[in-house]
């Protein structure tokens, strides 16, 4: 992974309210935090935003129409000193976010680097439907 450059949220934009976001470049730790908890009815737009870091500079980087939306879903990777003799806790680092719609994975990485993959028949079966409204 090369430099991170710009930190990431997830954005809902509604139809006849105000647009909702997650916390920049953190899950949260409470439910309304995150994106699964939110109430999605009347949703126009689904969306990951970056922040550049150097500038504060807010972009979309990754968006989908309401009715396409699955799932939000946090990129991330477990560092350990690569000398490092005997056991140790990973520390977890947030690289990037997937966006699912219900035909493709879009994938943003926290360099700026959006890569996009259609989803196989498989995994347009997963039901996402336990993990909120």
């Amino acid at each position: 992974m090369s430099a991170k450059f710009y930190t990431l949220r997830w954005r809902f934009d509604f139809r006849d309210r105000a647009s909702v976001y997650g916390m920049w470049g953190n899950p949260g730790k409470h439910a309304g935090n995150q994106a699964w908890a939110q109430n999605k009815e009347g949703l126009v737009r689904a969306s990951v935003e970056a922040k550049d870091l150097a500038t504060s500079t807010i972009m979309t980087l990754a968006q989908c129409d309401g009715h396409d939306y699955r799932n939000f879903q946090w990129v991330a990777i477990a560092r350990v000193n690569p000398g490092f003799k005997g056991e140790t806790t990973p520390r977890p680092q947030l690289i990037g976010m997937k966006l699912l719609t219900t035909d493709k994975e879009i994938t943003v990485y926290a360099n700026g680097v959006v890569k996009e993959r259609p989803l196989p028949e498989s995994e347009k079966k997963t039901n996402f439907a336990t993990y909120g409204r």
